[in-house]
């Protein structure tokens, strides 16, 4: 039976069928209060609920603006704790992704009975546009972004939203039924889901990433892999045939299987021969393009496009926008992002590499020798991974931020190996130590969250650095 609104905690509803006329009027707790938090709150005053905000952070170090504005919507804010004693009298709990689901506050929300749920699980509850929901390791905001201006280029109604900055529930009122919701969505987020069902759910790859929060690498996986639990035959699931976690999943899977891979064909799916993507659908092939007119940069970017070339076969987009698309898009901010060339030396900015993999990735892009700028805070996984990588592709390393330690133990032996304490320091000791020809690679391998806000800021910190590298001595160019 659904709760009625301010009913007691004797006749509340586990589960409620939530939708717009049920949030009207309810008691809603949202935890956290970044960018998703935020979005929800203002999302639910405008529905008209009874909303309280909460984060165990001061005023201080939160948006201060956006605090102002969904106050201005009649949403109370308690701020500096999360008080377990919050959620009595509360009809839902609506949970930011970055809080721990673990919390004595929750805990307490479960024991007795009240419903909680994650912003884009709410986010989804709301929506009326089909979603395509895009996960993996690495590579989910390119891929987002990426299908997002395909099906831009095919005249298509399309939201980009999720985890790529844009919070779920902020963004589906802009997608009719007619439209479709391409959703970058992270291990955090599924693991509040209770009925979420992409009609196209992605998985890029799964490498060791966030062990901190999960725990073990087979909690990840199945974290992930939450991503189609409630799917049915008429969904469908693209996996990595050529990522043996990601391809293993397989027989988990209730919806149709898509698969990509650079290396071999595939029975259903987009795949490599030759040098040639093609799309092979129902043992029906199709010549797609050239994989080296792909403008996007390294072997996990042809695997990023292939995905969104499988995907954009399920949704019916003509081969030309795909293939326009794929020859045009540049990449984003903070992901491989070429910065400067200086004294024939290449800056790029690839902050987003927050893991091994994604650190991997990208030495496996440069044809020349890299000057490696790493560091930050540890999330629980095994440096020592790279050190083929290193051993081969980087001629010194510079450390920085909490972990450097650690990373210089996993990896000092290898080359010429420096610490430093900001970023500053790290650009021009790169810049002393760089020949023509060398790529400086920023590409931490960890978080951002010792010495910065989020991965943006460390990327912004990197290229105002490089910005101010005076030009080399003429007896060096």
């Amino acid at each position: 039976m659904t709760a009625r609104a301010g009913c007691g905690e004797g006749e509340r509803a586990v589960d409620p069928q939530i939708d717009r006329q049920w949030l009207r009027g309810r008691r809603i707790l949202v935890i956290g209060l970044a960018r998703s938090g935020i979005a929800a709150c203002r999302v639910l005053a405008g529905l008209g609920s009874d909303v309280t905000g909460n984060d165990q952070k001061g005023r201080g170090d939160l948006d201060s603006a956006a605090l102002d504005e969904i106050e201005a919507k009649d949403v109370r804010l308690v701020l500096g704790s999360h008080d377990p004693g919050l959620v009595h009298g509360i009809d839902l709990v609506v949970l930011s992704p970055g809080v721990d689901p673990r919390l004595a506050l929750l805990e307490e929300a479960r024991r007795i009975s009240i419903p909680v749920i994650g912003e884009l699980e709410l986010g989804y509850l709301l929506a009326h546009a089909p979603i395509v929901a895009v996960t993996g390791s690495n590579g989910k905001s390119t891929v987002t972004a990426l299908l997002g201006e395909i099906l831009e280029a095919a005249g298509r109604e399309v939201v980009v939203a999720g985890n790529i900055g844009c919070p779920l529930v902020g963004e589906v009122h802009r997608a009719s039924e007619d439209g479709v919701i391409v959703c970058e969505v992270s291990s955090f987020q599924l693991e509040t889901i209770r009925r979420f069902r992409p009609r196209i759910a992605i998985i890029l790859n799964l490498t060791p990433d966030h062990l901190d929060r999960h725990g073990s690498m087979v909690a990840y996986v199945d974290a992930k892999a939450r991503i189609f639990s409630n799917q049915g035959g008429e969904d469908v699931t693209i996996l990595n045939a050529d990522d043996e976690l990601t391809a293993n999943l397989a027989p988990r899977v209730p919806a149709q299987i898509l698969t990509f891979s650079a290396s071999r064909e595939q029975q259903e799916g987009a795949f490599v021969r030759e040098g040639t993507i093609i799309v092979r659908r129902s043992g029906r092939e199709r010549v797609l393009m050239p994989s080296e007119s792909i403008r996007l940069v390294g072997p996990h970017n042809l695997l990023n496009s292939l995905a969104c070339v499988a995907a954009s076969s399920v949704l019916g987009v003509a081969d030309l926008a795909v293939q326009q698309t794929l020859q045009s898009f540049q990449g984003l901010e903070h992901r491989l992002e070429f910065v400067r060339k200086l004294g024939g030396v290449s800056y790029v900015n690839d902050s987003k590499a927050t893991n091994v993999d994604a650190v991997r990735s990208a030495l496996e892009s440069y044809a020349g020798s890299v000057v490696l700028i790493a560091g930050g805070r540890a999330k629980g996984v095994d440096f020592r991974e790279l050190r083929p990588e290193v051993a081969e592709r980087v001629k010194a390393l510079i450390l920085l931020g909490e972990a450097r330690q650690v990373l210089h133990d996993a990896l000092g032996d290898l080359v010429e190996t420096h610490e430093v304490r900001t970023m500053d320091e790290a650009v021009t000791l790169a810049a002393r130590l760089a020949e023509p020809g060398d790529t400086v690679l920023l590409s931490p391998s960890c978080a951002s969250f010792d010495q910065f806000r989020d991965f943006e800021e460390r990327g912004r910190a990197f290229k105002r650095a490089v910005a101010r590298l005076a030009p080399p001595d003429k007896d060096r160019q």
